[in-house]
């Protein structure tokens, strides 16, 4: 190159203002064109290298490539600052002062997190506030409104040239349909853990459709990469239970979770175009979570789900009556339909007695069915059960649907049905009397006997099946079998007594205490005094009269 010098005593100003812009060219050309794309890390003009002895340097040498090599000569060599390890660089005119950012701590595996180029207004406004923004997460782009942008972990910057105004927003928290977390880097086989490059609010209520072909995610606009980049989505679907089948092509590698179960898993190159069947046993709202990466080439992803159809189906399960009494039978009829899919001369239906509706633990028979039953035909069947199968309390008979006397399907659209059963148990306790001697007020022995009566009237009652007895209603006798007459003692000493009883019916319920009572009196009253006519004496009256002084404890004399 040829530069020709000025004498500048001859140049006017004009002329003098000419030489030093052509001298500014000049040394901007020499002072850029020190590190050259072929040779940028080892530049022998540079006292320092690019990523000079870090041990991710290849990471550093990789976002100096991607600025094309406009960063200049680096200023210090890589070293820690807060948390992350920079490398800075200084101002040039089409860049302003510029830093290279790597998160070593989170490059688990090596080599898997890259680093990024911060620079100009959008440094300035990065190193005052670096608590909120954190790590770097893409390298400086040009977003869909032409605006200079680059996104860290907790958010992203903007600055707009035109108003001189540099903005930090903070990434979305709620979103209407998918959570869309997208990650710049190599992920084939590898976990989604590093800081993700942009957060967004993607697809539909029931999938995820996108053809990016050989551009980055947003054309460019994301600040995501065009090859060598991952995404996962994330949304809380609410499912019916039943069997749902996953639909997943894409190029390249997909992951898919529902519920934290992990469904589909191929995380590896190439095109792919997967069906996978998938159980949802009780009705709810659930996490389903798509993984995707995209190596190189053509980038594509097209997930979404559709219920399955059963290949029989169970309709109109009915029983008899809903509430019995162990003992008791009653029957059940129900409707087998042929979706289109079973054999037509080998059908099954398979009965359960379950505590829940989906308890399938307890099976009490089934019904092979191997009349013709064609696509799309229906026929009724019908079953006795006896409820001593059952316990006491709420149950549920369950009719299950299958082909070929496999019973292997979930609960597939109707291929399950239930009714409810109550086995009754008598909570009513009996009633019932009680008199002594038969109603007499007095006795004059200790051993009495006792009329009794109880009734029963439970609705799954069998009557009553014993009885006790008590003198004071707190010490009971041993129950013993029912009767309607019972010898008992009362307790000595003469006075009123109690006598009590109680009732028990075959499921243990006790009746309250019925009562008698009685007198008592086993002491004679004393001999009376006579007092006219005197003892010994005589008399030809045919109607004597007698006096005498009461005794003690009479009621009744006797002459």
């Amino acid at each position: 190159m040829k530069i020709k010098i000025f004498s500048v005593a001859t140049q006017t100003t004009s002329t003098l203002k000419q030489i030093y812009f052509v001298l500014a060219i000049f040394a901007a050309i020499i002072f850029v064109g020190q590190v050259s794309a072929a040779d940028n890390a080892y530049a022998p003009s540079c006292t320092y290298q690019v990523g000079q002895g870090s041990s991710r340097q290849s990471l550093f040498q990789d976002a100096y490539n991607r600025s094309i090599q406009a960063l200049g000569c680096p200023t210090d060599t890589p070293h820690w600052d807060s948390g992350l390890v920079v490398q800075n660089f200084p101002y040039v005119a089409t860049w302003g002062e510029s830093a290279i950012y790597h998160d070593q701590n989170s490059d688990n595996p090596a080599f898997t997190v890259p680093a990024f180029v911060v620079h100009g207004d959008i440094l300035l406004y990065y190193r005052n506030n670096k608590g909120w923004l954190g790590t770097p997460a893409t390298d400086e782009f040009v977003n869909a409104n032409n605006k200079a942008q680059s996104n860290f972990m907790g958010g992203y910057v903007i600055h707009d040239a035109a108003a001189g105004t540099t903005t930090g927003y903070t990434w979305p928290t709620s979103f209407s349909n998918w959570r869309a977390d997208y990650f710049n880097g190599y992920y084939e086989g590898k976990n989604l853990t590093g800081i993700p490059a942009y957060v967004g609010d993607e697809g539909t209520s029931s999938g995820i459709t996108h053809n990016w072909g050989s551009n980055a995610p947003g054309n460019g606009h994301t600040g995501v990469w065009a090859d060598n980049f991952a995404a996962r989505f994330t949304k809380n679907v609410y499912f019916t239970a039943g069997t749902y089948q996953f639909n997943v092509t894409s190029d390249d590698g997909i992951r898919v979770w529902v519920n934290g179960q992990q469904i589909i898993n191929d995380f590896t190159a190439g095109y792919k175009n997967i069906h996978q069947p998938f159980s949802i046993a009780t009705s709810g709202t659930y996490e389903v979570k798509v993984e995707y990466f995209e190596k190189t080439g053509s980038a594509y992803l097209s997930f979404n789900w559709n219920r399955t159809q059963p290949d029989l189906v169970i309709n109109n399960l009915s029983p008899s009556y809903y509430s019995t009494c162990p003992g008791d039978s009653w029957g059940y009829s129900y409707q087998l339909k042929n979706q289109g899919v079973a054999a037509a001369d080998a059908h099954f239906t398979r009965y359960y007695i379950g505590n829940t509706p989906t308890d399938y633990t307890n099976p009490v028979g089934g019904e092979s069915v191997s009349l013709s039953l064609a696509p799309g035909q229906s026929l009724t069947y019908q079953h006795a059960i006896n409820a001593g199968e059952f316990g006491l309390g709420t149950h549920y008979f369950i009719v299950k649907a299958d082909y070929n006397d496999i019973i292997s399907e979930s609960n597939e659209d109707n291929n399950v049905s239930y009714a409810t059963v109550v086995i009754g148990e008598d909570t009513v306790a009996p009633t019932g009397s009680i008199s002594i001697n038969g109603g007499s007020s007095t006795t004059n022995s200790q051993n009495v006997t006792l009329n009794l009566s109880a009734n029963d009237t439970g609705t799954c009652s069998d009557g009553v099946e014993q009885m006790r007895f008590s003198n004071n209603g707190s010490s009971w006798s041993s129950w013993q079998s029912y009767g309607t007459s019972k010898s008992w003692s009362l307790t000595s000493g003469d006075g009123t007594k109690y006598v009590y009883v109680q009732y028990k019916d075959a499921y243990g319920n006790i009746s309250a205490s019925y009562h008698d009572t009685i007198t008592l009196d086993t002491t004679p009253p004393s001999t009376p005094a006579l007092v006219s006519p005197a003892n010994g004496s005589t008399t030809n009256d045919s109607t004597p009269y007698f006096d005498w002084n009461n005794a003690s404890g009479a009621t009744l004399y006797q002459i």
